[in-house]
């Protein structure tokens, strides 16, 4: 590596050109990717998937009929949803990412289970705190 030039007694510290910098200096923004923050409420709208899909791989097959991931799907998202409606989760993906996390966690799930595992042990876990919560609100079930 040859030392970077001197100018008028400082040392020129060389910029290393990136996909992001070279996206910032022409104003672009960066490439859509999985890692980036968005709204939960309204993600189903924008990617034509619940989010819970794409996070789990399915996002293309959630809702074939042959497959018993549409039900599990939506109990799991409609759980997310009241807890985002209730200030108990953060509206983003990331926040749902980790509230999920815990949800497999605590339900006992492997992370090497199969999806069809996941899925209706994260859907059962999910009614069941839904439940509890709504006893909890004061609200019966």
């Amino acid at each position: 590596m040859e030392t970077p030039p001197i100018i008028k007694g400082k040392v020129e510290t060389p910029v290393v050109k990136t996909k992001e910098t070279a996206l910032s200096e022409r104003g672009l923004s960066e490439i859509k990717s999985t890692a980036k923050n968005e709204l939960y409420a309204t993600y189903e709208l924008d990617h034509n998937a619940p989010y819970i899909a794409e996070m789990f791989g399915i996002d293309k097959v959630w809702n074939e009929p042959g497959l018993a991931y549409k039900k599990e799907v939506q109990a799991i998202d409609a759980h997310l949803k009241i807890e985002i409606q209730n200030k108990e989760l953060e509206n983003t993906t990331n926040a749902v990412r980790e509230y999920v996390e815990q949800m497999e966690r605590l339900a006992g799930v492997s992370k090497t289970a199969p999806v069809e595992i996941k899925m209706k042990a994260l859907a059962s876990f999910a009614a069941h705190m839904s439940r509890l919560n709504s006893i909890q609100r004061g609200k019966s079930w």
